[in-house]
């Protein structure tokens, strides 16, 4: 959020810093998604009485 805040302080310029924040903040969304993904998966494939 940092690096999006900077770059509008400096009137949009170079998206140097941003491209990288946007790829941080993509993967850590794919990961998220994965740990929740796993998690509904394994509540799905419960079997009742265990």
């Amino acid at each position: 959020m940092k690096v999006v805040l900077t770059w509008i302080g400096i009137g949009f310029g170079s998206l140097s810093e941003i491209e990288s924040a946007v790829i941080a903040m993509v993967l850590a969304a794919i990961g998220i998604q994965t740990i929740f993904t796993a998690i509904f998966l394994s509540v799905l494939l419960l079997k009742e009485g265990n």
